[in-house]
């Protein structure tokens, strides 16, 4: 059992259970969009899919090409609260590019996540 007062700062982000290197998680689960109509009045609701993005760092065994290439993957996100997201057929959504000495961004699009 995890700690009641522990909140969410870190995770681990496996795909196809492969553990991911990453830091600054952001993981936006797939669900309903509503959007408003009749100035407020009430709204319409739209599915829409969602997103996993975090910072990795370039070394030994860190392939950009495998990493560009992952499609239907299953991603799996462990937060340090005990929480764990499954988003299955998940895919890499935008060409990594490598900045000198820095960490480079990593997305995953999917069109449905859930919580265990």
């Amino acid at each position: 059992m995890t700690n009641p007062h522990r909140y969410y700062g870190k995770a681990v982000v496996k795909a196809d259970g492969k553990a991911l290197e990453m830091e600054g998680v952001r993981f936006t689960p797939s669900g309903i969009a509503r959007s408003n109509v009749k100035n407020g009045q009430g709204f319409y609701e739209t599915e829409k899919g969602g997103s996993l993005t975090g910072t990795m760092f370039f070394r030994e065994g860190v392939s950009l090409a495998e990493l560009n290439a992952m499609d239907d993957v299953t991603l799996v996100m462990e937060a340090n609260t005990g929480q764990t997201f499954v988003a299955p057929h998940a895919w890499a959504s935008e060409p990594t590019a490598l900045p000198s000495g820095q960490g480079f961004s990593v997305t995953f699009g999917f069109a449905k996540s859930e919580e265990m």
